[in-house]
């Protein structure tokens, strides 16, 4: 949501059709090393009541849920910092100093309903916590109109895009902000992909809907091929 709100644009997106099916699966193209020992993931580890100096868990969890966007099914998978005792997502921030439109997309894509931070730095001796409902009562309601309309023109936008693009399903695109703000389409890189080969991905999903007869439980189950693959 960040990036279709005109945010993160050094980041990059890809974009892949699912053969057999009118879904276009969107995803972060993670290209980084990451390092355990940067301050997030230490106070990570303190407050889910782990050694701050010691290993880190390579576990991901993410939470699912399904947005309707201009008049789109958007079904996301957010990245969960921690739950808390009634299994609701938490969001960690660990500066003091909050971005707090960056946040608020973060915590609607996750689910999280509250976030936690340092009320003190260097020395984190106290934390303080914000809901999502306070965080929209600072952005305010002119704010977050502004950025779901914009949300919703790229999204229109990139799916207009992407049916008049060449009907590859092997094809995957890069999504690219334009100095005028619209959005463009460029072929990615042959190596990258967010799906497997489209017969592999056909065999499953017909597996999975002979199986379920569900589409959305073959939609979910196409989002775990994306982790996968990404």
């Amino acid at each position: 949501l960040h990036f279709f709100a005109g945010r993160g644009k050094r980041k990059k997106y890809l974009a892949q059709r699912c053969p057999g099916t009118k879904i276009t699966v969107i995803g972060l193209h993670r290209d980084y090393v990451s390092n355990f020992g940067e301050k997030g993931y230490q106070f990570e580890r303190l407050l889910t009541n782990q050694d701050m100096y010691g290993f880190h868990q390579l576990e991901v969890h993410e939470h699912l849920r399904l947005l309707r966007i201009a008049g789109f099914n958007v079904l996301v998978a957010g990245e969960v910092d921690a739950v808390d005792s009634d299994g609701k997502a938490v969001e960690f921030k660990a500066q003091k100093k909050i971005n707090y439109q960056q946040v608020f997309l973060q915590m609607v894509s996750n689910s999280a309903r509250v976030l936690l931070y340092p009320a003190t730095q260097p020395r984190v001796t106290a934390i303080d916590k914000l809901s999502l409902q306070e965080i929209a009562s600072t952005l305010g309601a002119a704010y977050l109109e502004k950025v779901s309309a914009r949300i919703a023109c790229a999204f229109e936008e990139a799916s207009k895009l992407l049916i008049d693009a060449p009907n590859d399903c092997d094809q995957t695109w890069n999504i690219l902000h334009q100095d005028d703000g619209t959005l463009s389409l460029q072929p990615a890189d042959p190596k990258v992909a967010l799906l497997p080969p489209k017969e592999v991905v056909r065999a499953l999903l017909q597996a999975s809907r002979s199986e379920e007869k569900n589409t959305g439980a073959a939609a979910i189950y196409l989002l775990r091929l994306c982790r996968m693959c990404i």
